[in-house]
């Protein structure tokens, strides 16, 4: 409970830090934009002044919630090939050497394939940002 207390606190610490020096980067980028650009920058100086505008805007928003998203695409793509590939090969092996009930192989053979199939879309379904 106490590691997870500390986890906690250390992830808020690292967050703030992470929007900080966002927020510092965003803006000396946007000091450069108005100050430095040449010629050849300087139809695109207002369009990177709106991104960088609309991104300091977004920034602490956006990193707090992608941790939590990655973190559950990973966990639902460990639990895909455990029970798409793993299981179902291991129990068609292991039923062949000690002779117990077989498995249907077509089966076994679609469930590998639907594990081929489901990991994009479980990018595409737990990240918001690839939607």
């Amino acid at each position: 409970m106490l590691n997870a207390l500390l986890s906690a606190d250390l992830t808020k610490k690292l967050h703030t830090i992470a929007c900080s020096i966002a927020f510092l980067g965003n803006l000396l980028t946007l000091y450069l934009i108005a100050t430095k650009s040449n010629k050849s920058v300087g139809r695109y100086a207002y369009l990177l002044f709106s991104f960088c505008c609309g991104n300091l805007m977004l920034t602490a928003t956006d990193l707090a919630i992608v941790p939590r998203e990655l973190f559950k695409a990973l966990i639902i793509q460990l639990l895909i090939p455990l029970f798409c590939n793993y299981i179902p090969v291991g129990n068609l092996f292991f039923s062949s050497i000690f002779g117990g009930i077989m498995v249907n192989v077509e089966c076994t053979v679609l469930l590998v394939l639907v594990d081929q199939m489901m990991e994009p879309l479980v990018i595409i379904y737990f990240i918001k940002c690839y939607r």
